[in-house]
């Protein structure tokens, strides 16, 4: 479970079983959005200085796998 409150720049990952806190992942702008890409296993973060990160979603891992800039929307 992955929870975020709007305009803040922390993102919190969760236990959906047993709610036990697992990691916090701390970005550089405020968080817009968090998608979960089931192909990939992957967790998207979008920032709001045009970034989109790219974390691993296997638990208690959580690795980070890409980010992007973009230049324009």
């Amino acid at each position: 479970m992955l929870l975020f409150e709007r305009d803040m720049k922390n993102l919190r990952i969760y236990d959906a079983l047993t709610m036990k806190h697992e990691k916090d992942i701390n970005c550089n702008s405020v968080i817009l959005a968090v998608e979960f890409i089931p192909d990939k296993n992957a967790i998207c973060v979008s920032l709001s200085d045009r970034t989109f990160i790219f974390y691993s979603a296997k638990p208690k891992d959580y690795v980070r796998l890409r980010k992007f800039n973009l230049k324009f929307i």
